[in-house]
């Protein structure tokens, strides 16, 4: 009892396996793929307003981290 988990993730160019191991042998594999939202990146860029009473405002780039994947790069396959 309490064994020792790992859980890692193979990639291999668009897709990737999330992979499962419990005391040295493995249990789950899930496929996953590239996610599309942030291009496989973990994080993109957005323009946040910046209140400038002098000149303005202007936008300013920030990154944030995706959303869809939690800034891991990859997401599950939904069945079909």
């Amino acid at each position: 009892m309490g064994g020792k988990v790992m859980t890692y993730i193979l990639e291999t160019g668009d897709s990737a396996v999330e992979v499962t191991v419990i005391d040295g042998v493995r249990k789950a594999e899930i496929p996953m793929k590239k996610c599309a939202h942030c291009d496989g990146e973990g994080d993109y860029l957005v323009e946040e307003p910046v209140v400038d009473y002098v000149h303005g405002g202007y936008l300013k780039e920030v990154r944030v981290t995706c959303e869809e994947c939690n800034g891991d790069c990859f997401v599950v396959v939904e069945d079909e």
